[in-house]
């Protein structure tokens, strides 16, 4: 017969004030046992007895209530993990590598969405109904800088990291090269991406022969072949196999357009006339040449990628 509290309305007499009660003929028939002892009243008032070799079921501790999770992204929202820099509006996410490129190296933080439907859990950039258009193929995209006659490039997923530097929070990066400070500042507003990169010579002299350039190849899933055009002396359009577009355009006076092979990215290309057009899989570089810069000095420029489906 198993055990369980005695429970009444009036306590047992206990004779020795010590909580152990001795039952009679009657209770140990009533009860099944020749002992109880005393353990308290209940909320209902009621006098609580443990039977002898009554032992109490404790139940377990519940377990602890799982972290909460992380708030799901919304336009606007920008996080830094991994090194690693996540922006997303309510069109386009875009992420960011430890160098300063975009395409990142590890999966995107819960919220921020990944172009899953061609088995991506990290992110580039990325804009439904299109695929990613940089983690297709080889995935290139980043920046060259040319300064004093010495070349170093940013595209780590194509295998150029060359200039150290990190996220200070997840619209800045900054970085150095012999004695240059890079400042890039991101901002994403709907489709469209805006870089503000600030060249800052430190080195104590003048630094000449400056040239910046961003690099990108825009590709679909199994699809790589796009058609780009130099629509103005800044700008390029790139139309995507399967549709969209992706512009990438500056207003610096100097600028000009170069296109080069995937395994070249690293070099900055020749020139392109205004209105040229080719179908190819190629990679697209926006070039800022800027003015010698003297020490001290510093120089802006503002560059777009625009997207659309």
């Amino acid at each position: 017969m198993a055990l369980s509290p005695i429970i009444v309305a009036e306590p047992f007499d206990d004779r020795d004030g010590d909580g152990r009660i001795i039952f009679g003929t009657l209770n140990r028939k009533k009860y099944g046992v020749s002992e109880a002892f005393y353990q308290g009243q209940n909320a209902a008032g009621e006098y609580i007895y443990w039977p002898k070799g009554y032992t109490p079921v404790v139940a377990p501790p519940p377990p602890p209530a799982p972290p909460p999770p992380p708030p799901p992204a919304t336009p606007g929202t920008a996080t830094l993990a991994n090194g690693e820099a996540f922006l997303q509006s309510d069109t386009l996410t875009v992420g960011f590598n430890a160098f300063g490129g975009i395409g990142t190296v590890y999966a995107a933080p819960e919220g921020f969405r990944t172009d899953t439907a061609t088995g991506l859990k990290r992110v580039g950039l990325y804009r439904p109904p299109l695929d990613d258009a940089i983690l297709q193929g080889r995935a290139i995209e980043g920046f060259v800088i040319e300064a004093s006659g010495a070349r170093a490039a940013n595209m780590q997923l194509t295998g150029f990291s060359q200039i150290k530097g990190a996220f200070v929070d997840p619209t800045h990066w900054q970085g150095s090269f012999n004695g240059l400070h890079i400042d890039q500042v991101v901002t994403l507003d709907g489709d469209r991406l805006v870089f503000a990169v600030t060249l800052s010579n430190r080195s104590g002299k003048a630094i000449t022969g400056l040239r910046y350039a961003r690099a990108f190849d825009p590709d679909q899933s199994d699809r790589y072949l796009t058609t780009n055009k130099v629509i103005a002396p800044g700008a390029v359009e790139s139309t995507l196999d399967g549709g969209g577009k992706i512009t990438l355009r500056t207003d610096a006076a100097s600028a000009y357009v170069a296109i080069t092979a995937y395994n070249t990215a690293s070099v900055i290309g020749r020139a392109r006339p205004l209105g040229h057009s080719k179908t190819a899989d190629e990679v697209v570089q926006l070039v800022i040449p800027c003015a010698d810069l003297p020490a001290g000095g510093s120089v802006t420029t503002t560059i777009e990628i625009i997207t659309s489906a």
